[in-house]
């Protein structure tokens, strides 16, 4: 772990990118917002074994293969040790980034600018995204219980997850098995296998509604998802369910007049049908300004242009702005 932080300080290749993070971090510390801290859903191979694309889908990269190991101790726990300790709130500026406790030394969290992250979301969409898709409830099941131990004895940040997309409904099955799960089915599949935790940090339960906003139903997606964790005796229950990315894809048609007005009164209605739901804690939009050569285009503004700066704003843009909202409570 201690040869591992090391490298993660000043990765990749002595560039130091996670130093961009820390800004990042600080500019929402210093505007008083809370910050959500997502790990993404792509490993290096080397910690799968992974010889290729998934071979059921045919579609998933090497990149996108459960890690073998999510212990506490191992590669993935490291990763995730060394954010928390990196984002823990209230300690000092730490110029050189974290250290890991070691024989003889107890190690140091904290960051150049000292900058910290509320909550660590731990895994992203593993009912779509990872593969193969038969071990990825218990794979996350196995995160969840190594992220209350990791996060209890560094920065004791809150914890979410697992951040299942609403897209399947039922399961994807191809010619060659399952491509993706069900979120009725996974949510209660990871539930079940967690029947018996009893976590040291506060968890939540993270959800992505995109399917609820393109395609309106009642009773909502989330909210039949707020029933299921209903009465899960591991999630904080005054504020269970966050919905921490949610949109409205206009790709191919983001230059037209009627689909931008069409994203606009979407976002809303989703917005005003979850502000009426119970258990729901958190409603968000992904994402601001589009990106160039991604074919998602679901902002509130037209691609960032390097060199130039952001796109032009969409009516969801003056939208997003007039919903009644919250700070940081």
């Amino acid at each position: 772990m201690a040869a591992s932080w090391r490298q993660l300080n000043r990765a990749p290749n002595g560039e130091s990118w996670l130093r961009r993070l820390d800004r990042q971090a600080r500019a929402a510390n210093d505007d008083g917002v809370g910050v959500i801290l997502t790990v993404f859903h792509g490993y290096p191979a080397w910690s799968s074994g992974a010889r290729g694309e998934d071979p059921i889908s045919q579609k998933k990269p090497a990149e996108q293969k459960l890690p073998t190991d999510l212990s506490p101790d191992g590669p993935w726990g490291w990763f995730l040790a060394h954010l928390s300790a990196r984002y823990q709130e209230g300690i000092d500026r730490n110029p050189d980034g974290p250290t890991a406790p070691a024989r003889g030394s107890p190690g140091r969290g904290g960051n150049p600018e000292g900058a910290w992250v509320d909550v660590l979301e731990i895994c992203n969409e593993p009912n779509l995204f990872y593969w193969p898709q038969e071990e990825a409830a218990g794979a996350v099941v196995e995160m969840i219980r190594s992220a209350d131990r990791i996060s209890t004895r560094f920065g004791r940040q809150a914890i979410l997850a697992p951040a299942t997309s609403d897209f399947p409904d039922e399961d994807l099955r191809g010619e060659r098995g399952v491509e993706a799960i069900g979120w009725r089915r996974f949510t209660q599949e990871v539930l079940d296998r967690l029947s018996d935790f009893a976590p040291s940090v506060e968890f939540f339960w993270s959800h992505h509604n995109f399917g609820d906003i393109a395609r309106f139903v009642e009773p909502s997606r989330a909210a039949r998802v707020a029933r299921m964790i209903e009465g899960a005796s591991w999630l904080r229950s005054d504020r269970p369910l966050w919905l921490t990315e949610g949109g409205y894809n206009l790709h191919p048609d983001q230059a037209d007049r009627e689909a931008r007005q069409r994203q606009a009164r979407l976002i809303a209605q989703s917005y005003r049908q979850a502000m009426t739901t119970p258990g729901i804690f958190m409603w968000t939009q992904h994402t601001i300004s589009d990106k160039q050569g991604n074919n998602f285009k679901s902002g509130l503004r037209d691609d960032f242009v390097p060199g130039v700066g952001p796109g032009r704003r969409r009516p969801s843009w003056f939208t997003w702005r007039d919903l009644p909202g919250s700070r940081k409570p």
